[in-house]
């Protein structure tokens, strides 16, 4: 394994608005570098795909499919972590992700849960299935000054949502909930829907 050398790809755009898959892509990146291996993420700034024995690609999103048919061009190996819950209710979805499984050499999952309910969307040969369970970054076990955010912030006794503001994560119904409530609900992320983002700061 130490002498492995890996490119991590995604679609072109996913890094406009760093969500969760983001900040995963680049975790990973970093835990494989703990274990010796060369790992660059794409970029200006890697290098040519020939030094490279494997490709690890995020996601299944159509914008990623030029860059994965060259890959397979140069006869690399790809891996496809689908990093997805996939409501793949639309045709270009759904032909995307058949896509990326028919380019990769295996498609991974973090759960059994997570797999079977690809699954249940995209067949995928049982060849080609990997598990792979990611662990959490051992930073989050640092301790941290007791009650920072409380007096940072002068907020007490609240709920707390951490990633980006979107419909599918449906942060308007908790806000409504809560507020009934009168517990306040801190939203830890950024927004790619700025009329949703406006309607969740207007109810709460």
């Amino acid at each position: 394994m130490l002498n492995l050398r890996v490119l991590i790809t995604t679609y072109h755009e996913a890094f406009i608005t760093r969500g969760g898959g983001e900040y995963e892509l680049q975790s990973v990146a970093d835990g494989l570098r703990q274990l010796g291996v060369i790992a660059d993420i794409y970029g200006p700034y890697s290098r040519s795909i020939e030094f490279y024995d494997v490709v690890l690609h995020f996601s299944v999103h159509p914008g990623g499919l030029s860059l994965l048919r060259e890959i397979r061009r140069h006869g690399k190996p790809i891996v496809l972590w689908p990093n997805l819950w996939p409501d793949l209710s639309s045709k270009e979805a759904l032909d995307s992700a058949r896509e990326h499984v028919e380019i990769a050499q295996f498609v991974t999952h973090k759960s059994n849960t997570e797999r079977d309910h690809f699954l249940s969307q995209i067949p995928v040969e049982a060849e080609k299935l990997a598990l792979c369970r990611w662990v959490a970054d051992m930073s989050y076990l640092k301790s941290a000054p007791e009650n920072l955010f409380q007096e940072l912030y002068k907020i007490r006794n609240y709920a707390i949502w951490f990633g980006i503001v979107e419909p599918i994560k449906n942060q308007l119904a908790a806000i409504r909930v809560l507020t009934e409530k009168g517990i306040p609900l801190v939203v830890v992320g950024k927004y790619r829907d700025a009329a949703y983002m406006q309607a969740c700061r207007a109810a709460g």
